[in-house]
């Protein structure tokens, strides 16, 4: 199941601050200067952004929903027990997004960055990355429902103690993925198959013999 767009509407503002205990409403925003924010029990509603940053913003306990994230910064944003409902993010910059906890419904993500990226412990049902960089980035102990990665570099990304449910990789980069023993019913194309074996037989006890042609 694709996951469900952000239904953004008609913007009827352009400028808006983010702080604690304040409703952003149907606004649109060109450039927002939020880096290194600290706020608590923000939310967003039909929220739009282009450009601008959030990098190394600490959000507590913030709700997005319907919010589209267009070339921004989000390098080091920190979302702690937020809950997020038809996000989508594209070209953007994240690496070292902390989501790890948070509660997150219909998400997609494209051509994005988001490197080291920590989910862990997040609940993930419905999601799309499509074209991304997440090499390094952490599932661990994360339950992801309904999630494709497609083209994705997933390069020594760690999936340990991950529960998947529909879950599916095509076109992948899989290289030095950690936790393969959780990808337990998840579809995974031939060709990256070969790419886990040696995780894979160690996740199952085999010892892998190369042959000596000498």
């Amino acid at each position: 199941m694709r996951p469900a767009r952000p239904r953004l509407g008609e913007p009827v503002g352009t400028r808006a601050e983010l702080r604690s205990d304040t409703v952003l409403e149907a606004v649109s925003v060109d450039a927002p200067g939020w880096a290194a924010t600290d706020t608590e029990f923000a939310e967003l509603l039909q929220v739009a952004l282009h450009g601008g940053s959030l990098a190394d913003a600490q959000l507590y306990r913030t709700r997005w929903t319907d919010v589209e994230v267009v070339g921004s910064d989000l390098a080091n944003l920190v979302l702690r027990e937020s809950i997020w409902s038809r996000v989508a993010l594209e070209r953007c910059r994240a690496t070292g997004l902390m989501l790890a906890g948070c509660r997150i419904a219909d998400l997609t993500v494209v051509d994005t960055v988001a490197e080291l990226a920590n989910w862990r412990q997040a609940r993930v049902r419905r999601a799309a990355f499509t074209g991304c960089r997440l090499s390094g980035a952490d599932f661990g102990d994360a339950e992801l429902e309904s999630v494709t990665f497609d083209r994705c570099d997933l390069t020594d990304a760690r999936f340990a103690g991950a529960r998947l449910s529909s879950v599916r990789f095509v076109g992948c980069t899989m290289t030095g993925l950690t936790g393969v023993a959780s990808l337990a019913g998840a579809r995974i194309e031939p060709v990256n198959l070969a790419e886990l074996a040696g995780q894979l037989a160690g996740a199952l006890g085999i010892e892998l013999v190369v042959k000596n042609d000498a």
